[in-house]
């Protein structure tokens, strides 16, 4: 008669030193003549979850239930297996059972965190990472984990105290550390960020992402030469490197270099095909150059760079006859972009026949209400009328083939006016003893759009202008973000503030019929002041937007419009200097 304690402990022996399927036969034979040995069935169901054998673990695990319900390993156990079969409601209910049991179970929580992280839980994930990082504070996996689900909820500078925790136990591990400086640049940590990268190429000195990663940084930063370079490095490290002839074109073109930039767009392009980024650059690096037709096919791409494009289950217009058809065109883009370009409607009207429903954001609403070209107003977030087919705003220059030649419309303005709202900010301007010439300025756009940091200016260097004798400053500045500068900075002149009353952009439109001119940087405002055919003086970066083009100091946008531009990266005391100048000049009738 055999021993079946001592074969137990050899099936514990060989299961410890890992000789899993010797373990699991003697475990198996114990329990043909034991059934009720239930040491033997949780190590069985144990084993066969080692070897990948969920169902078969989980059939052994779970009689067990009816006995013992009391046994944390068993339920965390269950929670593996439940997890791999995909079973995940079971899952989650088995570390949670795990973790009531035994609420410092380091390992229950962890498997619980990654199953949430897994199902998109994000925000139950983090809570239990953070428990099980708690419990075992030098647990790398745990704090690697933790400070990823932090990057997908974007919450930058928790996940980069969770990778800086992380680099201090494994200081040599580039992952980390490519994490880590990444949550730094989004935060525009750019300093930070530089350092992460160098202690990465100190390890790996033709680490060809990382070079590529600087280059980003120095783009951002104004350092040129230094983006130019490291482009160049990580491509000479990495020739097929679509990412690397990305970089290297968007520092060529912030350089001034149209040409090299859509040179190295293309590049990228050749290598990979399907990159949307390189194609959306290489389209705005043509029209900036004013190839119209190849340049308005690329920026077809920007739709794969949109985080929440527009969505409907009805067909995207691709240009055939639609005749009668109701045709949904929405803003995809921001504020100034469907000021600048709602002016086609009544174009495309013409073109297709069709009756046009124009979805707006709700700011523009009372500013497009009774525009031309426009059937009917839609409002995001309200119910949608009912619409045959639909196309992105910003599409439809493509589809009427715009160019220099037709960028023109008439008539000019085209924004509908508000009498009764050009009347009631007229009456909130002080009662001057004499005519002062009125200016609205804008000095900041919204921070959240990708290139604010090369387009807003200081309002403390904006603001060079506000002393001149005979002139009275207005305020048309909306974003938060500019307001708060009011408070903070020294300014030469009065400043009459309006633009943090405005509801909405009807408001700001009938503010600026009350001005004279309209000093702005690139924001929707200035599309704003330039569709309303009012004098506007825009203030542009070196590196300008595509729609501005090259070298102009006109619109052919917008008639009424001049342009004021950087000589040189980050430089706004050229450019406002010569704004003071014209402003004597053109007050002085010269």
């Amino acid at each position: 008669m055999e021993d079946w304690d001592a074969l137990f402990d050899i099936a514990v022996e060989q299961h410890q030193s890992g000789e899993l399927e010797s373990a699991r036969e003697l475990y198996s034979r114990i329990l043909q003549a034991n059934p009720g040995q239930i040491n033997a069935r949780y190590l069985l169901g144990t084993v066969l979850l080692q070897l990948g054998k969920c169902a078969e673990s989980v059939a052994e695990l779970e009689p067990i239930l009816s006995h013992r319900q009391d046994i944390p390993d068993l339920h965390n156990n269950l929670g593996i297996a439940y997890h791999a079969l995909e079973r995940w409601d079971d899952a989650i209910n088995a570390f949670q059972r795990a973790i009531a049991l035994k609420s410092n179970y380091q390992q229950a929580h962890f498997n619980l965190a990654m199953l949430l992280e897994e199902r998109g839980d994000l925000h139950r994930a983090e809570h239990y990472y953070r428990q099980a990082s708690e419990l075992d504070l030098n647990d790398p996996q745990c704090l690697f984990n933790l400070g990823h689900v932090l990057k997908c909820l974007e919450r930058w500078e928790d996940a980069e105290d969770a990778y800086l925790r992380l680099s201090s136990l494994t200081p040599d591990n580039l992952d980390v550390l490519i994490n880590l400086g990444y949550v730094q640049v989004r935060q525009d940590r750019l300093e930070q960020a530089i350092e992460t990268f160098h202690r990465i190429l100190l390890q790996a000195p033709d680490y060809a992402e990382v070079h590529n990663n600087l280059s980003y940084i120095f783009e951002r930063m104004g350092h040129l030469d230094d983006a130019i370079d490291s482009a160049r490095k990580a491509i000479q490290l990495k020739p097929n490197f679509p990412e690397g002839f990305n970089n290297l074109g968007t520092a060529y073109r912030t350089s001034g270099m149209i040409d090299e930039a859509i040179d190295a767009f293309d590049a990228a392009v050749r290598l990979q095909p399907d990159f949307p980024l390189a194609l959306f650059n290489l389209g705005t690096s043509q029209l900036l150059n004013g190839n119209f037709q190849n340049g308005w096919e690329g920026y077809e791409h920007r739709a794969s760079l949109i985080r929440e494009p527009f969505q409907a289950t009805q067909p995207r217009w691709q240009g055939e006859p639609i005749r009668d058809q109701r045709l949904l065109i929405c803003s995809d883009q921001g504020y100034g972009d469907a000021i600048q370009f709602i002016r086609y409607l009544p174009r495309l009207q013409d073109k297709t026949g069709a009756r046009i429903i124009f979805l707006t954001p709700p700011p523009l609403a009372r500013l497009f209400d009774g525009i031309a070209g426009v059937d009917t107003l839609a409002i995001e977030g309200e119910p949608l009328p009912e619409f045959d087919c639909w196309v992105p705003l910003l599409s439809i220059p493509k589809v009427l083939g715009l160019d220099f030649s037709n960028l023109q419309t008439s008539p000019q303005p085209y924004l509908p006016s508000r009498s009764e709202l050009v009347g009631f900010w007229k009456s909130m301007l002080p009662d001057w003893a004499q005519p002062l010439y009125k200016i609205g300025v804008v000095w900041q756009g919204n921070p959240r759009q990708s290139r604010d940091r090369l387009r807003s200016c200081p309002l403390a260097t904006f603001s060079r202008f506000f002393d001149r004798e005979g002139v009275a400053v207005i305020s048309l500045q909306q974003d938060p973000a500019g307001l708060v500068q009011i408070e903070t900075a020294e300014l030469p002149g009065p400043l009459i503030e309006w633009g943090s009353r405005f509801s909405d952009f009807a408001d700001a439109a009938a503010a600026i019929q009350n001005v004279d001119l309209v000093v702005s940087v690139d924001t929707a405002m200035c599309h704003l002041a330039g569709a309303l055919g009012h004098p506007t003086w825009t203030l542009l970066a070196s590196s300008a937007d595509w729609r501005w083009f090259k070298d102009r100091d006109d619109s052919p946008w917008y008639p009424t419009m001049r342009l004021f531009r950087q000589p040189a990266w980050g430089e706004w005391n050229p450019p406002i200097n010569t704004v003071a100048q014209e402003i004597e000049r053109v007050r002085g009738g010269g």
